[in-house]
């Protein structure tokens, strides 16, 4: 199976998974009980769309226990990291549909300085093999980041046996459904 029809399983299956928001739940405090996000300072969370696992109350809780959230916000092919101080900053739509906080330049994170960012996508493997939307966004972004805890979270119905992957495509360091964590051995 290709990346393209994948992703078309990975998004149907997806779309058929009737319990998003109780699963959600469940892997929202799975990933606040992590030891790496007890002690993370700087933490990078995606705005969830609609079929996605919920971010919102996420966020809320990450800046309420007073860490430094910051959230993605695509400009000229490059995804940069925003910090936030409440989910009313994210006002604007960015091309994918996706909320983003408006550019203030005073507020970037480098990627570098982020203790643990948590990834979306569509298909993961066991191994942390990741498939994305397609963009190569995360993937360039942490490419060369050694520092920060890449997690990634989604639904059960989202891991497959075995993923289409090609050398440049980043593995996860974690990955967290309703029901279990993997953990990538291969670094």
């Amino acid at each position: 199976m290709n990346k393209k029809e994948m992703r078309e399983l990975a998004k149907r299956q997806r779309k058929e998974f009737k319990d998003k928001k109780s699963a959600s739940l469940k892997i929202e405090e799975t990933l606040l009980a992590l030891p790496e996000m007890k002690a993370a300072e700087t933490v990078a969370v995606y705005c969830s769309l609609p079929e996605e696992v919920a971010t919102d109350l996420l966020i809320d809780e990450l800046l309420k226990e007073g860490k430094k959230v910051c959230v993605p916000l695509v400009r000229d092919k490059e995804m940069l990291f925003i910090r936030i101080r409440s989910r009313e900053d994210l006002t604007a739509k960015g091309s994918f549909g996706i909320r983003e906080p408006r550019f203030d330049e005073t507020a970037v994170v480098r990627p570098e300085s982020i203790d643990l960012a948590v990834f979306p996508g569509l298909a993961f493997n066991r191994e942390g093999r990741r498939l994305g939307y397609g963009g190569g966004y995360y993937d360039r972004t942490f490419v060369q980041n050694f520092k920060t805890l890449k997690v990634a979270v989604c639904f059960s119905c989202q891991i497959f046996d075995q993923i289409p992957a090609e050398e440049h495509d980043l593995r996860v360091d974690k990955i967290i459904t309703e029901s279990e964590i993997y953990t990538n051995k291969v670094q």
